[in-house]
């Protein structure tokens, strides 16, 4: 059949806490193995010593069982090593169920206990409740997938662009055609009426992520007046509108020019206060924690709803090269 994957099998295993290796009469085929497959329940010394001692072979890794909870090999432990390492991984067991998989080897014979305190495998209970609090958000930061932003400087230039694309609107100085001793108005955008009177608001930001992207069914104005001394912020704006935003994180498809990353500037007439149009996903984040947290003004309806988008695997994040 002239097969060019090479043969597969799982030739290196080690299940105890000492971690004794096995698969010995699969010696012969290990020079030949297209990847490294292996077992490990091992703790975290254990499996990175297994690890950095086939890492000499020069080939991909996967782990196929690797999940014992009391033998010290857990998610928080383990999945920043396999990440370290470049080791590809898959659990047994996702929800609790008939297979018992919750349950460790030595509470099958001895004492067996339905119900043990600490899983073996298993994530979730059947109604989706995370058997571990700190889980998810484990998973989430260990397997996502991190798009560096590099930023633009808030210019003139800059702000028109985002105003011909019709993401914001400019609020700087533009001169109408008054006459002498006559007094002109224009209106540069409207609040709906179902989103209750207007309110203002004093925001800060003290985080380096850019967590937490919001969308608003109505338009949002931003007012960036503060001391210049404070740490730079960063304003992420989605190139498109959320509905687009939301199909491209769906489909895995998003890459960092979807958006553009702001580097705020204060007290500047020409480009600090603007309109944000409604169903925009936005964020902000700093870089300095030393220095004090940005802070700025916002203007939107009183019962403005913010929605939280679902990122699934992104986490976007400041390039501060």
């Amino acid at each position: 059949m002239g097969p060019g994957g090479g043969a597969q099998t799982a030739a290196y295993r080690r299940f105890l806490r000492l971690g004794r290796p096995d698969g010995n009469g699969q010696r012969p085929l290990r020079g030949q193995l297209g990847y490294r497959v292996v077992h490990c329940y091992g703790d975290p010394k254990v499996t990175e010593d297994l690890i950095e001692s086939l890492s000499r072979y020069e080939r991909p890794m996967i782990c196929t069982e690797w999940l014992h909870r009391p033998m010290g090999s857990r998610f928080q432990s383990h999945l920043p090593l396999f990440r370290r390492f470049n080791v590809g991984v898959y659990g047994w067991g996702l929800v609790l169920g008939r297979t018992q998989t919750n349950r460790a080897w030595s509470t099958m014979n001895n004492a067996p206990d339905p119900n043990p305190t600490e899983w073996q495998h298993d994530m979730m209970l059947p109604d989706g409740t995370a058997y571990d609090t700190e889980l998810v958000a484990v998973i989430r930061e260990q397997v996502g997938e991190d798009l560096l932003m590099k930023s633009v400087e808030m210019t003139p230039e800059s702000m028109q662009d985002l105003h011909d694309r019709g993401l914001i609107i400019r609020m700087g100085p533009r001169a109408l055609d008054a006459r002498p001793g006559e007094t002109l108005g224009r209106s540069l955008c409207e609040s709906a009426e179902a989103f209750g009177p207007p309110k203002r608001i004093t925001a800060t930001v003290g985080r380096e992520e850019l967590t937490g992207l919001a969308a608003h069914p109505d338009n949002e104005e931003f007012l960036l007046i503060a001391d210049q001394e404070t740490s730079p912020m960063y304003l992420a704006i989605a190139l498109c509108m959320r509905g687009d935003f939301e199909e491209k994180v769906k489909t895995g498809n998003l890459v960092p020019k979807d958006l553009v990353l702001l580097r705020c500037r204060y007290n500047d007439p020409e480009v600090s206060f603007f309109v944000l149009r409604n169903g925009m996903p936005h964020s902000a984040a700093i870089v300095d924690l030393d220095k004090s947290p940005a802070t700025f003004y916002i203007a939107e309806s009183g019962d403005l709803p913010r929605d939280l988008l679902e990122m699934r695997k992104y986490r976007l994040k400041v390039d501060p090269r």
